[in-house]
């Protein structure tokens, strides 16, 4: 983000905070200038005066990986079928939410309503309003970028421990979803 906003890393403080809202809380009391915030609280942000979005990650970090799906061993090992039905509803969702959202397809304002009804902002206007993160309708993660945000975030004290990511990185799950609902096609 910064390389895209021309800013050298030399020319910020990094600091960590516990979770999104308390970012938008520390920009409206002007503690912080800048967070790499998501939605919807970059829309209530705006709406309330608190700050300007700058860009959206897809903008300057296309195959950055902003959200993924976790799961524990337990779940996907003694109650896989649960699990495999899960990411199938799961990617379902991420295939409605695309398409109104991405692909701007009407859908009578289903899919709003439950994101006004299922999330903190209540206001089904205001996610006409929402720039919402791509989610890959297939499942797929960038996992070189999750490895490259680990190695941040434990470079920076975030993180403590080694991970062996062909160990928890599994995507199998989602290929068994995928053989229930098929591919989806941009």
């Amino acid at each position: 983000m910064l390389k895209h906003a021309n800013v050298a890393t030399d020319e910020v403080e990094f600091v960590l905070m516990s979770d999104f809202s308390n970012m938008m809380a520390a920009m409206g009391n002007k503690q912080v200038d800048l967070a790499l915030q998501i939605e919807p609280l970059i829309t209530q942000g705006e709406n309330q005066a608190i700050h300007q979005r700058f860009h959206d990650a897809t903008d300057y970090a296309p195959e950055a990986q902003i959200a993924m799906v976790l799961g524990s061993p337990k779940f996907l090992t003694e109650r896989r079928d649960v699990a495999i039905r899960f990411m199938a509803a799961y990617l379902q969702g991420v295939r409605d939410y695309n398409d109104v959202f991405i692909k701007n397809i009407d859908d009578d304002g289903e899919v709003i309503s439950i994101m006004a009804n299922h999330t903190a902002l209540k206001d089904e206007a205001l996610w006409e309003e929402v720039g919402v993160t791509g989610l890959n309708p297939n499942g797929y993660i960038f996992e070189e970028d999750v490895e490259k945000q680990y190695q941040f975030y434990q470079e920076n004290g975030a993180i403590q421990g080694d991970l062996n990511f062909d160990k928890i990185i599994d995507m199998s799950l989602v290929e068994e979803a995928l053989k229930i609902i098929g591919t989806y096609e941009e």
